[in-house]
């Protein structure tokens, strides 16, 4: 399990010159016949950030970064990224509705009604169905139906540092929803810097997805 998180978010990642890739765990084997075998470890992606920033003024950005990667102690927590290319359950970037994705029901004592929102990358019956749990949801972004209905927030309430779901009412149907959301990463290597000049330095410095319930 990471460290704890620090509820701050960084949103300027896709604005100042960085590269992005995401992958999931996934081994292949090849038997003496040549047919390979391959394992999904999980059904998770996790995304990767490498942040660079370029002729930053030393009072701007780049001060706040640094100031981050202090306060959150190098790699040790971990914290909000906004992903500019998904940070939606709708179709990615579109605004959620209460019919965007299924929730999957947690176990929990009899008489609660708690549930993970979830964006969901291939039909959800499936036990190895890609997903992301959705795990820092924007607050007040959420909107949630049963069987279709768009439920009154009086009907739920929503955990922001865990993205479930407690229904007020039995469900009595299925539960689907949208929101906003936020992907939780750390530091993954020491900050870098280089001063051009006494007011102007660049900087460079690694962000990983931490599975933050998700395994």
């Amino acid at each position: 399990m990471a460290g704890d998180f620090l509820d701050v978010r960084i949103d300027l990642c896709a604005r100042y010159g960085s590269g992005y890739e995401e992958g999931f765990v996934v081994s292949h084997v090849d038997d003496i016949g040549g047919t390979e075998y391959s394992r999904l470890y999980h059904p998770y992606p996790k995304l990767r950030y490498q942040l660079d920033y370029t002729n930053g003024n030393r009072e701007g950005l780049a001060k706040r970064i640094t100031d981050l990667f202090k306060r959150c102690a190098g790699t040790m927590q971990y914290f909000r990224v906004k992903h500019y290319a998904e940070f939606t359950t709708n179709n990615k970037t579109q605004p959620p509705t209460a019919q965007d994705q299924l929730l999957i029901q947690l176990p929990t004592p009899a008489g609660q009604y708690v549930y993970q929102l979830v964006t969901w990358y291939d039909y959800p019956s499936l036990p190895w169905a890609p997903r992301r749990l959705i795990t820092k949801p924007i607050p007040f972004t959420e909107k949630i139906a049963i069987d279709g209905v768009e439920l009154d927030h009086s009907l739920f309430t929503v955990d922001y540092d865990h993205g479930t779901v407690t229904l007020i009412i039995p469900p009595g149907g299925t539960v689907s929803g949208g929101c906003e959301f936020d992907i939780p990463m750390r530091f993954s290597a020491d900050y870098q810097g280089t001063f051009n000049n006494l007011d102007v330095l660049s900087a460079s410095m690694a962000l990983i997805e931490v599975l933050d319930g998700s395994s």
